[in-house]
């Protein structure tokens, strides 16, 4: 074996250790994609909410709405499941559910959709005017949202994201994640890093 063979299995050793050590690279800073903007919504309790409530928490956030047939029902069900993932730790973060269906998410409709589902209580799920659904959509988690149409199925659909979101405890969004096992690993893995942070 020549030394620069040897030099190079040396070094992947060695990174090898480090990575099973936990002493490997750090992780790149998370990205500040936008700020959440002040609001005034009301949740499911008919209780008025504002997003100066959330200042110095971590939350995970999420759009969605009650007539919904085919990806919100999994948010809110992967949201709760997360919520148990967490064990001890999930005091620290909040889950707060937006609707872009606002005209017919009351709060009564949005406490009896929660409840079929067994959610959690301290899950926060939003409703207000659309126009103010929609900038904080647009300006703070730089996601787009639809109005209400007819689905094929004969319900009602809304384009929005399906993924969820986290905010630091400054009101900045840090990412987006998917809902599959890998999704929710880094999710996961992230809010450790928030709140190790803080």
């Amino acid at each position: 074996m020549t030394l620069r063979a040897i030099v190079r299995v040396t070094r992947v050793a060695v990174v090898a250790l480090l990575l099973m050590s936990g002493c490997g690279p750090r992780d790149e800073p998370l990205p500040i994609i936008a700020r959440v903007p002040d609001f005034t919504l009301k949740d499911q309790r008919g209780q008025v909410r504002r997003a100066s409530e959330l200042d110095g928490k971590v939350w995970v956030a999420a759009f969605i709405f009650t007539r919904c047939e085919s990806i919100c029902p999994m948010l809110v069900q992967q949201m709760t499941n997360f919520q148990r993932r967490l064990g001890t730790s999930a005091h620290s973060v909040r889950f707060v559910g937006f609707s872009v269906d606002p005209t017919h998410d009351t709060p009564e409709v949005m406490a009896e959709y929660l409840r079929e589902r067994g959610s959690p209580n301290d899950f926060t799920f939003l409703t207000g005017e659309a126009p103010e659904i929609h900038r904080v959509a647009v300006t703070g988690f730089r996601a787009a949202v639809g109005e209400p149409t007819a689905s094929l199925g004969g319900g009602v659909d809304v384009i929005h994201t399906q993924h969820l979101m986290l905010v630091d405890t400054h009101r900045r969004m840090r990412g987006f994640y998917r809902t599959d096992a890998e999704g929710l690993e880094r999710l996961q893995h992230d809010i450790a890093r928030l709140r190790e942070a803080n």
